[in-house]
């Protein structure tokens, strides 16, 4: 019976002593993991702390951006007559730059852009062809005269067969919240998305893309951002005049550096002549490319 009872003793001390040894080599077991957790999520965040500061973009910087709006803000206050709304965006990796770019002006003849973007995509879904005659005119002729030629009775002509309410709707699906389609007032930001946007080919397919953009050079307008740009660059533009306002909205691609450049611009007070207002169109794309692509 002793023997019996010493053996139990034996086997209980065993148990406990294995339950113990259990029980520690768990919480050595967490401890372990919870430590190589912790260096694991260190070396992540330090790797990804290295690609910020050893890998910058080598095109867009916070600073870059801060110095395109300085340079905007310089040139505009010397010009005091005049309502600015600007409104840069790299291509290349979307950094933008604005001066008053949420500001609604009148979009005068630039918005043509944005009508014929809807009337080309419903082409693409199959409500019409480019050939559907209208009025003794193609649409793919009324289209050309209403951004090629800025022909206002061609603009309306579209507008009228494209229904008026489709036009602030399918600018909202592009992202494009500002515009009025009853006073044609739109922000510049907006303006300039829907030139990033066409150029990244977001809105269109490939052929209708480039069939809009071959409609916005040499146009009836060449005199205010283009003349500017680098002599070898292509722009691809549409401006706009509507009682006190200027605009132009463009693409300045030049193989380096693609931008999208909006200047709105409206009398304020005083009087500017033509001359003197597109020469500070020209100073504005100046300005850019001394930051962008400083010689």
């Amino acid at each position: 019976m002793k023997y019996l009872k010493s053996l139990v003793h034996a086997f209980s001390y065993l148990l406990v002593s294995l339950l113990m040894t259990i029980t520690i080599l768990i919480a050595l077991g967490y401890l372990l993991s919870y430590r190589r957790a912790g260096q694991a999520v260190g070396k992540t965040n330090v790797s990804v702390a290295n690609k910020i500061q050893l890998n910058p973009s080598p095109t867009a910087t916070l600073s870059e951006s801060i110095e395109i709006e300085n340079a905007l803000k310089s040139i505009i206050a010397s010009y005091p007559q005049l309502n600015w709304g600007i409104s840069f965006i790299d291509i290349t990796n979307a950094d933008k730059a604005s001066i008053n770019g949420t500001e609604v002006f009148h979009g005068a003849s630039t918005t043509k852009v944005l009508i014929a973007c809807l009337l080309l995509n419903q082409i693409e879904q199959g409500k019409y062809s480019l050939d559907t005659n209208l009025n003794g005119a193609t649409l793919k002729q009324l289209t050309w005269q209403m951004v090629n030629r800025s022909d206002n009775d061609a603009w309306e002509e579209i507008m009228n067969f494209i229904g008026f309410n489709y036009q602030a709707p399918y600018a909202r699906g592009l992202g494009i919240y500002s515009y009025d389609v009853a006073n044609n007032n739109i922000d510049p930001n907006d303006m300039a998305l829907l030139l990033y946007k066409l150029y990244g080919g977001q809105i269109l397919n490939s052929s209708d893309t480039a069939l809009l953009l071959s409609y916005m050079q040499n146009t009836n307008n060449e005199e205010l951002i283009p003349p500017a740009a680098p002599q070898d660059a292509l722009v691809y533009h549409k401006y706009g005049s509507f009682g006190k306002e200027l605009d132009d909205a463009a693409i300045i691609d030049d193989k380096k550096r693609p931008f999208v450049l909006v200047i709105y611009t409206s009398t304020a007070s005083g009087e500017l002549t033509y001359a003197q207002r597109a020469n500070v169109f020209h100073q504005v794309v100046k300005s850019v490319y001394n930051v962008i692509e400083p010689q």
